[in-house]
């Protein structure tokens, strides 16, 4: 990518805008709710393995790092509350969103990328979301369910 390509203002607002601080509002207004209630819950945030970097994607990139550094500061902000807070950092899953925004020849090089030499199914993400939900000591921490993909 060329670097006057890189951060045009607005698609990077829009950007961090629908992932971060969209999650932020979610956990805030969520958490309100929750304790409010006098209730104990877990919130899930999503990440991705693109916060480690990855070409043509700073603004998504910078805000799955962001939703990382967001989790484990709700996470200690709410425990007292009964509240845990986890994040799981995805990889690529063969679901229609990925079909929908990542082009079909980026998917046929990313599934041999991974050790598992294919894309995540949605029956493995619900499981890790079943981890987490019945783990009540998983508290602060992000889960990469990304087939072992190094982007």
């Amino acid at each position: 990518m060329h670097p006057s390509q890189l951060c045009r203002g607005e698609t990077w607002k829009a950007v961090i805008a629908h992932n971060l601080t969209a999650t932020f509002h979610a956990c805030a207004v969520t958490a309100r709710l929750v304790v409010e209630s006098r209730a104990k819950g877990v919130f899930i945030n999503f990440g991705s393995v693109a916060a480690g970097g990855n070409p043509g994607q700073a603004a998504y990139a910078s805000a799955k790092a962001a939703i990382v550094g967001l989790t484990r500061t709700l996470a200690r902000e709410f425990a007292e509350f009964g509240i845990r807070v986890v994040c799981i950092a995805l990889g690529f899953f063969d679901a229609p969103s990925a079909r929908k925004n990542v082009p079909g020849s980026r998917l046929k090089t990313l599934a041999p990328s991974t050790s598992q030499k294919r894309l995540g199914r949605v029956e493995e993400l619900a499981s890790a979301i079943d981890f987490i939900l019945e783990n009540e000591y998983y508290n602060e921490s992000v889960l990469e369910l990304d087939g072992g993909l190094v982007l």
